[in-house]
């Protein structure tokens, strides 16, 4: 490698060859029509809002573009909390910055990460969404799947250096240069593989990782993307066959499908027979310990909003790794349940 350009090794060119046939499968087809309208959506309210003219989003606005953003990835940082915690002011501010502002991207993005429960996923997913044939979304899951070795990394971060005119890297965010790292990285997929979107890499890569096993790569036939999104549709129609008695949370307008919490937003927040919360946290595949904590840190979050009531928490999955079966003994309050996925055929001929 020069230091002028970047390049894949020939063992990520193979991998990246053999994974991209999964945008030809109707999941992935169905995936893009939904991330387009959805990217089509943000900006639409964008622009009858003049926002880039200097007009604030209104929360309702903003609660829009969030959806629209969650469906292109469901990222629970995406909640009420980015701007009533930051201010709807500063955040419609700030947001501008990253998306019109005219000063160099490095200090716009800086800035945006001023804001509160803003990390680099979240952060790359408003320019994902904005302008998805320009900007990659980067999360660890999916970054973490081309494999990229030390080398690599450092040859990345000095060409990010050098494109954005940045001479000493500690006068930026440790963040804002991550990012600017990976986007030369995702590029060079998104160049070697011919794609007109950032968006197809976000769907080639996850489908790696949720295949993922310990024995390396899977083909893609284990569980469609849809099963965790099916499944919570089912749930918040049928919260009682999850437990007798167990019924979704309403109070005036808001309601527990997609509860938003300090630490993100809840699969279904329920209620039981006794009026006592359950905090229900839905896994496609199986269940490792980041999802334990995830729903521990969201129990934690409703003891504050409690008032007295109990708080309870129901992980489903379709199978559990043994640490989780192990230290869920130790919280008393927590069940685990599997969910199985039958097939019935009915002759029509």
């Amino acid at each position: 490698m020069s230091d002028q350009s970047f390049a894949l090794t020939s063992q990520q060119i193979d991998n990246l060859n053999h994974w991209v046939e999964f945008l030809q499968t109707e999941e992935s087809k169905e995936w893009d029509r939904e991330e387009r309208e959805a990217s089509k959506e943000f900006n639409r309210v964008l622009s009858e809002a003049k926002f880039s003219e200097g007009n604030d989003l209104v929360p309702d606005q903003l609660d829009n573009i969030f959806g629209n953003m969650r469906k292109m990835i469901n990222n629970r940082a995406l909640t009420k909390l980015l701007y009533t915690e930051n201010g709807v002011q500063n955040f419609n501010s700030r947001l501008r910055k990253l998306l019109f502002g005219t000063e160099p991207l490095p200090t716009r993005i800086d800035e945006f990460f001023e804001l509160r429960y803003v990390g680099k996923p979240t952060m790359s997913q408003f320019l994902y969404a904005f302008k998805p044939e320009m900007y990659p979304a980067i999360t660890r899951q999916t970054f973490d799947v081309l494999e990229m070795d030390s080398t690599q990394l450092d040859l990345a971060y000095r060409i990010a250096l050098k494109e954005h005119g940045i001479a000493n890297a500690e006068d930026h965010s440790i963040l804002t240069v991550e990012y600017l790292r990976d986007w030369v990285i995702f590029r060079e997929v998104k160049r070697l593989l011919n794609l007109e979107l950032y968006t197809y890499i976000n769907h080639i890569l996850w489908n790696v990782f949720r295949d993922q096993g310990e024995g390396g790569i899977e083909p893609p036939t284990k569980i469609p993307l849809s099963i965790e999104r099916d499944l919570k549709r089912f749930l918040v129609q049928n919260l009682s066959s999850l437990e007798s008695g167990l019924k979704l949370y309403k109070e005036d307008e808001t309601t527990g499908e997609e509860y938003p919490t300090e630490a993100g937003r809840i699969d279904i927040l329920g209620v039981d027979r006794s009026n006592n919360f359950v905090v229900v946290e839905l896994k496609a595949g199986t269940a490792d310990t980041g999802s334990l904590g995830q729903i521990i840190a969201y129990m934690a979050c409703m003891d504050k909003e409690a008032k007295g009531r109990r708080v309870r928490g129901i992980l489903v999955a379709n199978d559990f790794e043994d640490k989780v079966k192990f230290a869920v003994m130790r919280v008393p309050d927590l069940q685990l349940k599997k969910y199985q996925v039958a097939f019935n055929f009915e002759q029509v001929k």
